[in-house]
């Protein structure tokens, strides 16, 4: 939540300002007085529903400055275009001195804290003392009200409809008529007060009397209150000045109503002779009298000439009092609209009106946000990658990368640095970094492209957000204001408590005895589980997760969505990553965790393994690759290759690729098909292999094989054991553009992995538009392009052979999908 309580307050006050300036005489002095309660309603609550209407939809947020450190070029030697690791930012030295300066301002927020509640208690408690202080003063320094006076009194209270005893005390501490006490007023005057006479001293009675009907002395206190609280804000001691100005003017005008004209006059005089009989020595704590100070007294005075016009157009102003209160209530009580909100993991982030979120990147969480049940906003959560576009074109976007300090950050493949600088002023250490990019040589693409990336790294986290713009579209100025739009989250705490008990769980060695266990189970997990837990799974650590193999082993935990239960407790589902030797190669499991808050702390209070993994299942056949028993995909052929005489054959054909069966085993789906397209062979057998959310093509013997072992599958540590040589990774869903799988993603020539695309738009049957993706596997003999749709399939292959003829393309000409 942005921390701009204060700063709204202040500008409600200042519109109320101006507000109280444009109307002067069209409202009267009581409805000068009541708009006020809007200011004092808006520091009293934290919380206020959205309005288009409110005046902070177009007041700009606090920012933060930014300065700007030039820091050396790396020599390309040091960081070579084609650098696989692309590492820079290893100086320890700037390392300690981000530290050192988050250290710094930590601390310093800390003071601050402490000096605000340090003056915020001295107020009250000296409020306090004074309070007694007063009290004691008036015992000692009091006398007896003669008879005549509560005469006065009884006859006023009647006048104003006053009821309840009120105790008049003749003192010498202040001069001026006051009002003390709340359930026992006491009427405080001193002894010049009674040399007034008795009209004069009816109007000061009258006055005070009209103080305590319209409940001022509770107003005053709950002033006093606000006042300490924000100390620290002269804009509020200026505003709560005016108010107790209005206050008076109110009080004047209650008594003004059942005055004449003669009256009225006399009032005026008593106003003044009060005045000079008042002596600057006042108590600390404010009380409510008849004259708050000098430079009000003009304005009261002007306001008694026109008390006919407020007595006799009473109700013209009652009708504008309330239209104005009613419109600036909507205006300033209520929070500006929620625009679509974006997280990039555990921080809140902004970013221009005109970029749209491409929303089929992967890992995306489309959450809506309402207010009193109606949508007010879309918060969209992303632990990847959040990808921006202007007017279809792919401008920038924010992704996250891991960070280790003793290491240097990844850089784009086939990238040459330009520049770089140091940015401060952010909220953690920051820089900005200018950057060539080639194409790969196989896209026979030749044009550079240049783009910023501002890294923010949190070392603490272990990651960095790297926020990246092409430089044709979207300069540095606003990646910074992107950056500087970076606060954690309302469910930052959830989130690290999960991510950061995930890295641990490699730590915990499940094959161990017992009490090392134990031992490993307190030592890695009781920062982030909650006691109870962590006393379960100390007693039984067969309970607990951990490594249960040598290979694959936990790296980390995914998140895939947050349920929010209250604002102190979430539901976390997700993904235990268990990972290989062997590049690419993942094993994943769903789990579902309770995270809640306790104290300043995120624990995690529950932990439950889903009964169906959240690999491979119906919704990734579905949506991606359709392979249901009956479906087929009916493709024309073309082969042109040259035979053992040198001589160039072309063939054309047509070739159908249907299922034929299909078996499940725990987290595998094994997919037996007819119509072997790679090898265009139509009685060719083939399978699928689906795991976790990724496909392998099997050949003939390689199907068998597993078919036949097919109960057997989850007893081996890697996928390697059971396809052994006859597959290949053929997709890793879901796809999108930039994607890398199937190899080492940061070779820099691309060789061996996959490398997808976007490719257009595919037309269905019934005209029906899908999203079309291009993947390409080049090795050093050959080619492989594939065309691919989701929900429909391969809608294209083609082979290509490097230095001989030999090509193979396959066009997908009908299809049977099963709804």
């Amino acid at each position: 939540v942005k921390k701009q309580g204060p700063f709204h307050a202040s500008i409600v006050g200042l519109v109320i300002i101006f507000v109280k300036w444009i109307l002067k005489d069209k409202i009267n002095p009581g409805w000068h007085y009541l708009i006020w309660a809007v200011l004092i309603l808006k520091l009293l609550i934290p919380f206020t529903p959205p309005s288009p209407a409110s005046i902070f939809n177009v007041v700009p947020a606090v920012t933060q400055n930014v300065d700007f450190a030039r820091l050396p070029v790396k020599d390309n030697h040091e960081l070579p275009a084609t650098d696989t690791k692309g590492k820079f930012l290893s100086n320890a030295a700037a390392d300690k001195e981000s530290i050192k300066r988050d250290d710094f301002l930590e601390k310093a927020k800390k003071t601050a804290a402490y000096i605000w509640i340090s003056v915020f208690v001295f107020s009250i408690v000296f409020a306090i003392y004074t309070n007694f202080a007063f009290r004691g003063r008036l015992k000692k320094r009091n006398k007896t009200a003669p008879e005549w006076i509560y005469k006065i009194l009884e006859k006023e209270k009647q006048r104003l409809g006053v009821k309840g005893e009120i105790e008049i005390i003749v003192q010498d501490i202040i001069n001026t008529p006051s009002l003390f006490g709340i359930y026992k007023p006491k009427l405080l005057i001193s002894p010049a007060i009674l040399n007034l006479g008795k009209e004069n001293i009816s109007y000061i009675i009258l006055h005070e009397l009209a103080h305590l009907k319209r409940r001022d002395i509770m107003a005053n206190y709950l002033l006093l209150f606000l006042q300490m609280m924000h100390w620290f804000n002269p804009l509020i001691w200026w505003f709560f000045k005016i108010i107790r100005q209005d206050m008076e003017m109110a009080a004047d005008e209650m008594v003004l109503v059942l005055l004449e004209g003669p009256e009225r006059k006399e009032y005026g005089k008593t106003l003044i002779s009060v005045l000079e009989s008042f002596n600057s020595q006042k108590p600390s704590l404010k009380l409510v009298g008849m004259v708050d100070d000098a430079g009000n007294i003009e304005r009261r005075l002007k306001m008694i000439k026109m008390a006919d016009l407020f007595k006799y157009k009473r109700r013209l102003f009652v009708i504008t009092g309330v239209i104005c209160f009613a419109i600036l209530s909507f205006v300033l009580l209520t929070n500006p609209i929620a625009k679509n909100s974006l997280q990039i993991g555990s921080y809140i982030v902004e970013v221009p009106d005109n970029f749209r979120v491409k929303t089929d990147t992967p890992g995306l969480i489309t959450q809506k946000n309402t207010i009193f049940g109606f949508i007010t906003g879309t918060k969209i959560i992303s632990f990847k990658e959040l990808v921006f576009e202007e007017n279809n074109v792919t401008v920038g976007g924010i992704q996250i990368i891991r960070y280790e300090p003793d290491q240097r950050l990844f850089l784009p493949n086939h990238s040459q640095v330009k520049s770089q600088e140091e940015i401060k002023g952010l909220i953690t250490k920051a820089v900005m970094v200018n950057l060539d990019l080639t194409q790969p040589a196989a896209s026979k693409d030749t044009s550079v492209k240049n783009e910023n990336h501002l890294y923010l790294i949190f070392e603490k986290d272990g990651i960095a957000y790297d926020i990246y713009a092409d430089s044709k579209y979207v300069d540095k100025t606003q990646l910074i204001k992107i950056a500087k739009s970076f606060r954690p989250s309302d469910n930052s705490g959830a989130i690290r408590a999960v991510e950061q008990f995930g890295r641990n769980l490699k730590k915990v060695d499940k094959l161990s005895p017992e009490e090392v266990c134990r031992v490993q189970i307190k030592e890695n997990y009781s920062a982030y589980v909650a006691p109870s837990l962590l006393a379960e799974w100390l007693e039984d650590p067969s309970k607990a997760p951990g490594r249960y193999t040598s290979s694959p082993w936990p790296d980390r935990i995914e998140i895939k969505d947050l349920i929010k239960i209250s604002k102190d407790k979430y539901t976390v589902k997700g993904d235990i990553v268990e990972i290989t030797s062997v590049p690419g190669e993942e094993w994943r499991t769903g789990i579902t965790l309770t995270v809640e808050r306790t104290g300043k702390d995120w624990l995690i209070t529950g932990f439950n393994i889903n009964e169906q993994s959240t690999t491979f299942d119906e919704n990734y056949i579905e949506n991606y690759m359709p392979l249901a028993k009956g479906n087929y995909w009916e493709y024309s052929y073309k082969i042109k290759e040259s035979s053992a005489e040198g001589r160039i054959i072309e063939k054309n054909g047509t070739i159908k690729m249907e299922v034929q069966s299909i078996h499940r085993a725990m987290d595998y789906t094994v997919v037996e098909m007819k119509g072997d397209i790679l090898n265009l062979q139509p009685d060719g057998r083939f399978g699928f292999l689906a795991t976790s959310n990724k496909i392998y093509w099997l050949d003939e013997a390689t199907l068998n094989n597993v078919l036949n072992r097919i109960g057997e599958l989850q007893q081996f540590e890697s996928l390697s054991e059971i396809l052994g040589e006859g597959t290949g990774l053929m997709f890793e869903f879901p796809l999108y553009d930039g994607q890398k799988f199937g190899g080492d993603p940061n070779r820099s020539d691309l060789m061996y992995i996959w490398v997808v695309s976007h490719d257009g738009e595919f037309l269905g049957k019934e005209n029906k538009s899908f999203k079309k993706y291009r993947l390409e596997n080049r090795q050093s003999a050959d080619t492989t392009t594939v065309a691919f749709v989701p929900g429909i399939g391969i809608t294209s292959l083609s082979y290509h052979h490097n230095g001989t003829i030999d090509d193979r393309m396959i066009e997908l000409v009908d299809y049977k999908i099963t709804e």
